[in-house]
């Protein structure tokens, strides 16, 4: 098993040229783009076996269920104009965005509202306004929720309230089933999540603060890195290093800058990446994430 170090030394000697410069005078490749390579290579076996490592990757994560407030200050409502307005600081800032259900604890205005529009002195609703001029919050509660980007996926989650874990469905099911469940308040039942934007969100705006427990599987919690610490580590998945040369060789000649795009080298490494690929999974034996087990909550 070798050290990250380690294996970017033998990808310099064995594999590579002389295509990525640190500098015009210098024909090295730069151990940061090597190391970034091994890297998204490790990433993406992680989730080419996300079933083999469900278990041994486990971890408890959670997520703080909470509004989004104004804190108290002086506001104006006009019913002319349809407007929450206020003197000092933002709503942008704050975190106010069209899609969520403020509320105020007024009781001409109490809400909840749909946001038309959103600045940083105004909030725009969509339903009928009385003049009013007050000291209030304004509060809302997401719909969705971020979630730690070294997550694969959301084994279970439990929600304050629910005595069943949610259910993860797609967005088309939620669409099927509620044509209006965007912005439908309640306590969720079902969630779906967008790994691009790494959010989860549930199919009632939830209507009390409270923690979510989820229990996931997830990347290694610790990159790697070209710092001189971080060359002395070795990577997660263990025993397979040339699995994870091949793979950083393809992401090297992948790289579409000023310094390189070989495709055909990057196809050459692709190929025997996806050979390796095969190899494990009919043996899976060399296959060792056990490390995670102890790397804690992300």
């Amino acid at each position: 098993m070798a050290t990250v170090g380690e294996l970017a030394t033998r990808m310099r000697e064995e594999f590579l040229d002389d295509v990525i410069k640190e500098d015009e005078s210098d024909n090295k490749w730069r151990t940061s783009a090597i190391v970034s390579a091994i890297s998204a290579t490790q990433d993406e076996l992680c989730r080419r076996f996300i079933k083999d490592i469900k278990d041994a990757s486990s971890s408890l994560c959670r997520i703080r269920i909470a509004p989004i407030t104004s804190g108290s200050l002086a506001l104006t409502f006009s019913q002319a104009t349809k407007k929450i307005s206020r003197i000092t600081g933002s709503f942008i800032t704050d975190g106010f965005v069209i899609g969520l259900l403020p509320t105020v604890n007024s009781t001409l205005n109490a809400g909840p509202f749909n946001i038309a529009s959103v600045t940083a002195l105004e909030i725009e609703v969509e339903e009928d306004l009385l003049d009013e001029t007050i000291t209030a919050i304004v509060s809302a509660y997401p719909q969705s929720y971020p979630l730690d980007n070294r997550i694969i996926k959301i084994n279970e989650i439990s929600y304050p309230g629910s005595r069943q874990p949610l259910i993860q469905k797609d967005l088309s099911w939620f669409n099927q089933h509620d044509a209006n469940w965007l912005g439908r308040i309640g306590t969720p039942t079902h969630f779906t999540t967008d790994y691009e934007t790494d959010r989860i969100t549930f199919n009632r705006v939830p209507d009390a603060t409270g923690i979510a427990k989820m229990q996931v599987s997830r990347l290694p919690l610790k990159r790697l890195s070209a710092t001189a610490a971080g060359l002395q580590e070795s990577p997660e998945l263990v025993n397979i290093d040339d699995t994870l040369i091949h793979g950083a060789l393809k992401w090297l000649y992948m790289l579409d800058d000023d310094h390189v795009k070989e495709e055909s080298t990057a196809t050459h490494w692709s190929s025997v990446f996806e050979s390796d690929i095969r190899l494990l999974q009919l043996g899976k034996a060399n296959l060792n994430p056990q490390k995670w087990v102890t790397r804690g909550n992300p």
